[in-house]
């Protein structure tokens, strides 16, 4: 081979070598990087060291983040108080139980409130006192006084109405009543109520000085506290002793049937006398009940009863206005279903008894008949029986469906009675 072509030989031949790392692009631009970082790192340094002192003297010393401060309203309390600085931080609110025993001041307090309940019912408490007098065997004359409780239920524009429960009324020659505040005036009687025993008396108001003050009727309104094991209050003369007070509670409550209706009777524990009048009322103030002793089926230790005043409203408005209340005669018991049902009876009022001389004895209502109709009205209930007697005025006709017991079972019967009063 020529020289030459040897040459060319060898530029033919040769090899290429790779660029070193320090020669390429990218480390001289990260040298560069680098370079800057610290140039900007050093001139921050610099800054932050001649600034820091001047702003801590402009500014202060920064809040920590971590410390959380609550700012509340305080209150007159705690303006008295010396400052808490052991934390900042609140705590949440928790529920303290402590147990304090009752003292004998509690006791006090306790009955201290109960009798300013009953204050507040005393100006619509009266007394009544009636009067009679008889000749002994030497021609001397005996006169006798007899006392009890009545309550203001109504007034109009010439008298007040007072409802009490003494029978020595009726026959007295003379009738007394004493007002809370002392004043006393003649009363005469205006309606009685045979069944319960109940009257109301009139006392003409032109009797009575014109400058009476806090003498006011009370309102008979329903009590919603009318259960067992409630707190009531007796006033009146509960022990037969003037302007008594009693505390106690509701015994029980029995439905007392009479001629013609039926009452709820309240019974309580409280001790009483067989003469015993008055009220119950509740620590509300509301009246509950007429103290009426001679309901009470407790023959050995004397406790009071009440009728319930609810059941007896209607009656009393009719006592006060003088309104004549229609009678048939009978005592009887609601069947309802489930009785109806277990004993193969009809529903109605089943008759228990039949008063004597009354107009069902005379119209032919014998015990154990099921009055289910009157006039043609479906009678249930002892509810319903009162009040379709009472849309109706002594002397009218009305016709009674009967379901008398024979020996081939019930069968449908219809009294004519002519009402009483």
């Amino acid at each position: 081979m020529s020289e030459k072509g040897q040459r060319e030989f060898d530029f033919m031949s040769e090899q290429l070598k790779k660029k070193p790392f320090y020669k390429m692009r990218w480390f001289r631009k990260g040298i560069g990087a680098c370079a800057l970082a610290i140039l900007f790192g050093a001139a921050a340094g610099i800054t932050f060291s001649v600034v820091q002192p001047w702003a801590k003297k402009q500014f202060g010393e920064p809040e920590d983040p971590a410390q959380v401060i609550v700012v509340r309203e305080e209150t007159e309390m705690e303006e008295t108080e010396a400052p808490q600085t052991e934390t900042a931080e609140t705590e949440a609110p928790h529920t303290v139980i402590e147990r304090k025993d009752l003292e004998i001041s509690d006791y006090k307090m306790l009955y201290r409130k109960m009798a300013q309940v009953a204050e507040s019912v005393y100006p619509s408490v009266v007394t009544v006192t009636c009067e009679t007098s008889n000749v002994d065997w030497f021609n001397e004359v005996i006169e006798n006084r007899i006392q009890t409780a009545g309550l203001i239920i109504a007034q109009s524009q010439q008298e007040y109405f007072i409802l009490t429960g003494s029978h020595a009324a009726v026959e007295a020659e003379r009738i007394i009543v004493t007002f809370s505040d002392g004043t006393v005036a003649d009363a005469s009687l205006q309606k009685r109520d045979a069944a319960t025993g109940l009257l109301v008396l009139c006392v003409r108001k032109s009797s009575l000085p014109a400058d009476m003050d806090g003498i006011a009727p009370a309102e008979l309104g329903v009590s919603g506290n009318m259960k067992q094991g409630e707190p009531v209050i007796a006033l009146g003369t509960p022990v037969a002793n003037n302007s008594s007070m009693s505390f106690g509670m509701i015994t029980s409550m029995v439905e007392m049937p009479v001629v013609d209706a039926q009452y709820r009777v309240l019974n309580t524990d409280i001790l009483g006398s067989q003469q015993g009048s008055g009220i119950l009322i509740d620590l509300d103030g509301k009246i509950m009940g007429i103290i009426a002793q001679s309901f009470s089926s407790d023959s050995g230790q004397i406790t009071l009863t009440a009728l319930a005043v609810p059941d007896i409203q209607e009656l009393v408005m009719d006592l006060a206005n003088g309104r004549e209340r229609p009678t048939v005669g009978i005592v009887g018991k609601e069947i309802d279903a489930t009785i109806a049902e277990e004993f193969h009876m009809p529903q109605g009022i089943y008759v228990r008894s039949v008063a004597e001389d009354s107009p069902a004895m005379h119209a032919g209502v014998y015990v154990a008949d099921i009055i289910t109709g009157i006039d043609g009205k479906e009678i249930l209930t002892i509810e319903d029986y009162r009040q379709e007697i009472q849309k109706h005025s002594p002397e009218e006709m009305v016709k009674l469906e009967i379901k008398r017991t024979s020996v081939d079972g019930y069968v449908d019967m219809e009294v004519l009675v002519q009402l009483g009063r």
